[in-house]
This record gives C-alpha cells, sequence and structure tokens, in this order.
C-alpha cells in the first residue's frame, strides 16, 4: 500500500455502521459458502435450459441421477407429475427436496418416454470439489470491495463501488434450497442481518451506474436524474422482498414471474448496464488532462471488457422463456455464460490495479464546469 494511501487511511476514522455493514456480507458469504459444501441435498445433475425444457448435459458417477438411470441428453419433462419447463421449476424442486425421499422424473430419451426413480442421500467425497467455481471469484471481489470500504470510509465513489462489489461478491438474488435451509435455523438477529446484502443483490442495476456517473466525475448536477435512477429499483425491491421472503422462510413459494416483467427486467439490464458504461466513456472523455486519462485508461478498458459480455447473458435469463430464438439462448448457453465469467474478472482487476497504482480515487467528483 502506498504511503498517500495509508496515510488517507489514516486520517479517516473509520465509522461503527460500517464495521456492521462489512460483518452482514461477510456473514452472508460464509452462510452460502458452507451450505454450499455440507449440504447434502444434492443431485449430480449438470443441466441448462433450451427450447422450454430442461437438458441434462452431465451426470455425476455415483451419483443419485446416476444410480437412478438418468443420463446426459436426457430432457425432463416433471418430477413428481409437476411440469419442468422454466428454471423456477427447477427451484421449486430445488427448494422443496428431501433427504431420503424417492423423486419420480418423468424424462424424454431419444425420443421416447422414460422414467426414473431417484432417492436423495448425503453426499461423500471432498466437499472443496463441491464448490462452484464463481466462488472463488466472488471472494475476491468480496475482499477488494472491503478494501476500498476500509480505505476510503467517507469517499462517496469508494463506498458505491464497494457496495456494487460486495452484492456481486455473494449474489444471487433467490439464495439456493441449501442456504435458505441454513438460513430458516440461524438466531434471528443473525437471520436479519444477512438481509442487507440479500437487498442489496436487488439494487446491483442502479449501483453499477451510480458509481460510473460519479467516477472520474460526478455526471449530473441536479438531483432529479437520480429519482429516475434508483426509483425503479426501489419499487422492484418493496415488490420482490415478500415473494424472497418466502422464499426464504416458507419454500416452495417461488412464483413465475409475468413475460411483461421479464421483458421488462431485461430491458433494465440493458438500460442501466449499457448506461454506465456510456457514463464511463463521457466522464472519461471530460478529463481534460492527459495523465487524467492514462491513470483511468486500463479501469475504462477493464470496465468495457468485463461488464459487456455479460449484460446480453443476463437480459438471455429472463428473455428465454419468452421466444424460441437460437439467439437469444446462445447467450444463456454454457459456454456463453463461462466466457461472461471470465471476462467479468477483468473488471474488479483493473479497478483494483488502478486503485492501488494509479490511485485514481483521489479524482475530485465535484461537478464538471
Amino acid at each position: 500500500m502506498s504511503n498517500n494511501t495509508h496515510s488517507a487511511f489514516s486520517r479517516s476514522r473509520v465509522p461503527v455502521w460500517l464495521h456492521f455493514v462489512a460483518g452482514t456480507f461477510v456473514a452472508y458469504y460464509a452462510v452460502m459458502f458452507y451450505s454450499e459444501l455440507y449440504q447434502p441435498r444434492w443431485t449430480g445433475i449438470g443441466f441448462e435450459f433450451s427450447n422450454g425444457s430442461m437438458l441434462i448435459t452431465s451426470v455425476a458417477t455415483n451419483s443419485p441421477a446416476g444410480r437412478a438411470g438418468l443420463m446426459p441428453g436426457d430432457r425432463v419433462r416433471a418430477v413428481d407429475e409437476r411440469t419442468i419447463q422454466l428454471w423456477e421449476d427447477w427451484s421449486r424442486f430445488v427448494a422443496a427436496r428431501e433427504i431420503g425421499r424417492t423423486y419420480h422424473f418423468a424424462v424424454e430419451r431419444a425420443g421416447q418416454e422414460a422414467e426414473c426413480q431417484m432417492t436423495l442421500g448425503r453426499q461423500s467425497g471432498d466437499p472443496l470439489m463441491r464448490l462452484e467455481r464463481k466462488r472463488y471469484v466472488q471472494f475476491f471481489l468480496l475482499l477488494l470491495a472491503l478494501f476500498l470500504a476500509y480505505v476510503r470510509p467517507r469517499q462517496v465513489v469508494a463506498m458505491i463501488g464497494a457496495w456494487f462489489l460486495a452484492g456481486i461478491g455473494t449474489a444471487p438474488v433467490f439464495p439456493g434450497a441449501e442456504m435458505t435451509a441454513i438460513w430458516r435455523e440461524l438466531p434471528v438477529l443473525l437471520g436479519a442481518a444477512l438481509w442487507v446484502p440479500q437487498l442489496t443483490h436487488l439494487m446491483l442495476l442502479p449501483l453499477l451506474f451510480t458509481f460510473f456517473a460519479l467516477f472520474p466525475r460526478r455526471l449530473f448536477r441536479s438531483r432529479w436524474p437520480w429519482f429516475i435512477v434508483w426509483g425503479p429499483a426501489v419499487m422492484v425491491a418493496v415488490w420482490s422482498f415478500p415473494q424472497i421472503y418466502d422464499h426464504i422462510y416458507r419454500p416452495p413459494v417461488l412464483e413465475d414471474l409475468p413475460p411483461w416483467l421479464r421483458f421488462v427486467l431485461g430491458m433494465a439490464i440493458l438500460s442501466y448496464g449499457g448506461g454506465a458504461l456510456i457514463a464511463l466513456l463521457v466522464n472519461c472523455r471530460r478529463l481534460t488532462e492527459p495523465g487524467d486519462r492514462k491513470r483511468v485508461r486500463v479501469m475504462a478498458a477493464g470496465a468495457v471488457l468485463g461488464l459487456l459480455p455479460g449484460l446480453p447473458f443476463l437480459a438471455a435469463i429472463f428473455w428465454g422463456t419468452l421466444t424460441q430464438s437460437e439467439f437469444v439462448w446462445f447467450f444463456v448457453s454454457t459456454e456463453y455464460r463461462l466466457f461472461a465469467l471470465g471476462c467479468f474478472l477483468a473488471f474488479p482487476l483493473a479497478l483494483g490495479y488502478a486503485v492501488i497504482r494509479h490511485r485514481v480515487l483521489d479524482f475530485t467528483t465535484s461537478p464538471s464546469r
């Protein structure tokens, strides 16, 4: 850490509330991490949704799915006579599955109907092998968020960036069944604290836009644009809270999103994400000093490379159920998802480099003249 950064940290007393908020994100990640490692409710199925059905892409050896006779290439039509067409349908099964219970899978195999019986048990073997790769990425994002927050606890731009990174580092919006099973058993106060990161997940889009609208210069002088940016997200959060609460404490109660809302959410991802990148580029061009432009060049390039591929992927998650277009479904394929995740790393790496090497957070955030 440079002397300037260290002195800035020393001069800025960390407010008490920051310790609490940081603790909620660390606790959320810990619960998510633990649940993924040690919860035994596991099927052994790798899958993707395409053309309105669930396609099994892989079956782990000696897993409940493997012992049941499920095979790659099978299309799951129903579980216990409940139709499986969308991700939400599978989520209902995941939220309510039980150890020791036998489930009847109706599948289509090579054009023929077949039925398999799966009994879930405790998963054996090395728990680290079960950890999703994205958890390692999220751990790095959470560390970077804590670094930004504690180095510049009283700088708005740094705190917005830290808030956004911490939200990504503890996503998703709907926690998995394994995590909700643990969440329901936590002490009341600890369970309530986890709602800080949980509600942050609903604010990721306006947080992203806000960060780039403030950095390296403030884009808006008046306040009314911020109502446009944050108003829809706040309304969505208020509308979503009861559903997420039921998803955590009263599973399975996950309702299908209406088509119009899926379309709107997909458009919101493209609008907020695209608008954030445009705001960043506009702000960078407004820098008059060549040295200033050089300092933000790496971070700007990392933001475009890291965020742009992920926007169509996230939008296609909502739009995929509205169309049979192969173009849309391409963006939710496993190959593209891994590509987008790999590209995303460019953003936090570039941001961290720019903060440490070029001290980009030293820019003033006052309105440009």
